[in-house]
This record gives structure tokens, C-alpha cells and sequence, in this order.
């Protein structure tokens, strides 16, 4: 079994327009096991997009985190995943740390 031997991250900020396309976080040599996205946004809807899909292999919508300020989402690396556009109505960002954790190398554990 692997294990967790470290963590990175980054800090997001998605203003009106801004989206992430469609992609798995499968990174050669990153040895990434789960990502992580702590939500730092106050006051955030539905209807302001930015909303976390998740696909499954055929490209369907299978799950959907609406992004929320203290709010912890945690998922498998590799998972195949977008951030929507967020909404031209919005006037402030959505703001989040993004990372992953990670073993030293695929044997790890």
C-alpha cells in the first residue's frame, strides 16, 4: 500500500470567465494520490458557475461540488474532472487552494 509522504499546493483564483477544461491530474513522476481543494469563498451559488464536474469514461456528469467557503473536497488522482465557466454576473473571485497529496514514488508504502 502507498502512502501519503507529502503535500503541495496552489492558490486558485477564478474570476468571471475563468474555467478549468476537462482533465484527470495524472502528472508523470508527481506520483500524486488524492487531490485536495479547500474552498475559500463567501457567498457562492449555484448559479455563479465555477462548479467542480466530475465525468465518467463516457463524458457524462457524475458528480458536482458547488464551491463553498471552509468547504474540503477531497477526490482519487486520476479522476476525470472540469471547473465550469464562472458566471459574467459574478463580481467577486472563487478562491481556493489546490493541491495534491503524494508519495515519494510508486513502491512507496
Amino acid at each position: 500500500m502507498r502512502s501519503i509522504a507529502f503535500a503541495v499546493g496552489q492558490v486558485a483564483r477564478y474570476r468571471r470567465g475563468h474555467f478549468l477544461t476537462l482533465h484527470d491530474d495524472f502528472a508523470e513522476g508527481k506520483h500524486r494520490l488524492a487531490a485536495y481543494v479547500p474552498g475559500l469563498t463567501l457567498d457562492w451559488g449555484a448559479d455563479c458557475g465555477g462548479q467542480l464536474q466530475f465525468l465518467d469514461r463516457h463524458g457524462e456528469v457524475e458528480d458536482v461540488f458547488i464551491p463553498g467557503f471552509n468547504v474540503l473536497s477531497v477526490f482519487k488522482v486520476p479522476s476525470l474532472h472540469l471547473v465550469t465557466t464562472v458566471a459574467p454576473h459574478v463580481s467577486h473571485p472563487r478562491l481556493s487552494i489546490t493541491g495534491w497529496l503524494r508519495t515519494r514514488s510508486e513502491s512507496s508504502g
